[in-house]
Parts: C-alpha cells; structure tokens; sequence
C-alpha cells in the first residue's frame, strides 16, 4: 500500500485537505491527489493510475542535482 499524506494550504483554502498517496524512491517523489474543485470530496486514490476519465493527478518530483562550488579564495 502506498503511503499516505494529507495535503492542506493556500492552494486549498474553502477545501478539506486532499487525501493523497505518495512514493519516494531514491531522490524521486511520486504524489497522487484527487483533482477537481472545491464543491468535491474525491476519497484518497488507491493507486498512481490515472487516465483521461479519471479525477486524480499523478505528479513526479525528482531532487536536483545541485553541483559543489568551490569556496572563493583567501584573501593575501
């Protein structure tokens, strides 16, 4: 079973929180949440499957890679 999260904030004001699953593997972030407007109270999705008739939004978010920077050098 994928784990869950309650999402909740500005871009949900006049909503209960979305009742989302998600999935970390390694530097990668897989959300899914019911998609559709406020008058809604879409259950938590059961899986990441989505599709053209389906209310819920499936987002990957994947950690950057951020490279090291040299310090600047001492003052002589």
């Amino acid at each position: 079973h994928p784990a869950e999260i309650d999402l909740f904030g500005s871009v949900f004001d006049e909503v209960r929180p979305r009742e989302a699953i998600y999935q970390i593997d390694g530097d990668t972030l897989k959300l899914c949440l019911p998609f559709i407007g406020p008058p809604a109270d879409l259950p938590r999705p059961k899986d990441f499957k989505t599709d053209p008739k389906s209310q819920s939004l499936v987002l990957i978010y994947r950690r950057a890679i951020v490279p090291e920077i040299a310090p600047p050098p001492k003052p002589k």
